[in-house]
């Protein structure tokens, strides 16, 4: 079995259209997801090289490899996109956004308060709309 056939047999697309809260565990997972990869490339290129990835290039890998990945998958529209969203930008984005190395080489970050709140207002705004349009009538 291919790598293209267990990533479409194992996680095949589903965009939970009757089932909200199967949609918000679903994306809330996305964002987890991006925090780990986020997690991932930083400690591994922190391994290699004594410092932290420039995020804008660890950012754009990480879309990159999510952008890949629902490609391979099979697109399948909005979705899609919303995977995308929820795990580059919410999950990736965010954290990128939110941690800072205190000082190039050294392993400590900071956390921006201030950061924090836009990106969970983002996220949630675009969690409670799909919540109310997968809300059952």
């Amino acid at each position: 079995m291919s790598v293209v056939e267990w990533l479409r047999k194992y996680l095949p697309q589903d965009d939970q259209a009757d089932d909200w809260y199967a949609w918000l565990v679903n994306q809330t997972s996305h964002v987890a997801l991006g925090i780990l990869y986020s997690l991932i490339v930083s400690v591994a290129f922190f391994a290699v090289a004594g410092e932290f990835p420039e995020k804008e290039y660890a950012w754009s890998a990480i879309l990159a490899f999510v952008l890949a990945t629902e490609f391979v998958r099979g697109w399948s529209g909005w979705d899609s996109s919303e995977d995308v969203i929820f795990t580059a930008i919410y999950g990736a984005g965010g954290a990128f956004l939110v941690f800072s190395e205190v000082a190039p080489g050294s392993p400590v970050l900071l956390v921006s308060a201030s950061d924090v709140l836009p990106v969970l207002c983002m996220a949630g705004f675009h969690l409670f709309c799909g919540v109310y349009l997968r809300w059952p009538t």
